[in-house]
């Protein structure tokens, strides 16, 4: 499982420690609190939650300010609430991800996997298009909700900053197969990019980008 929306994984199975990248909260001020629930993660015996590249005790030039990160393993998944401590030498800034390492850490489901299998033009009159995938696995759910979403490709150096996702309707799916959803909200003359999605009752994981022409 690579990510929970704007929360990125890498992991480390030796060491049973996951390493959690926090992005797209660029104005995150500098001794703020925030919390986050990890729904894919459970922890066991002497499990720690910190961030990298801070003590944890305090924030330069804040010192009532409680720099400690605290966590809870819940039925909803793993409570984290932090401060962002970090800045670059010569102002309050921090463009990165905070980087959370979280050790004594274990899979908290099975989750499902979705492809993103095409799409093709159905009305050009309409503006209608189907979208095409399938799912691959189910997990550990008897039912899923599945769909796509579709938004302007801005280029390949624009698509980090790129529109939000738009989402055509969503179907039931309790079984591992193909599925198709039309929509006909797409202008013409633009490229698209398009993605396919699960819903399992804890998270929301995605297919492949792929792109077409309308």
């Amino acid at each position: 499982l690579p990510n929970e929306e704007n929360i990125w994984f890498t992991w480390r199975p030796e060491e049973k420690s996951l390493y959690a990248f926090i992005t797209n909260i660029p104005d995150w001020p500098r001794g703020s609190r925030k919390e986050f629930v990890v729904r894919s993660v459970n922890i066991e015996g002497d499990a720690t939650v910190n961030v990298l590249g801070q003590s944890g005790e305090l924030v330069e030039y804040q010192p009532s300010t409680d720099a400690k990160t605290y966590f809870e393993q819940s039925d909803s998944g793993l409570k984290i609430s932090c401060v962002r401590a970090q800045r670059i030498y010569n102002n309050h800034k921090w463009p990165n991800p905070i980087v959370i390492k979280i050790t004594n850490a274990l899979p908290a489901l099975d989750p499902p996997a979705v492809k993103t299998i095409g799409a093709g033009i159905i009305n050009e009159s309409n503006n209608e298009i189907l979208f095409n995938g399938e799912i691959i696995k189910t997990g550990d759910t008897e039912m899923l909700t599945a769909g796509f979403q579709y938004r302007p490709f801005a280029g390949a150096v624009e698509e980090l900053s790129s529109s939000k996702w738009n989402e055509t309707d969503s179907i039931e799916i309790s079984n591992t197969g193909k599925f198709s959803i039309r929509t006909n909200l797409l202008k013409k003359g633009v490229e698209y990019q398009f993605r396919s999605f699960a819903v399992h009752p804890k998270i929301k994981v995605y297919g492949e980008v792929l792109r077409i022409n309308f």
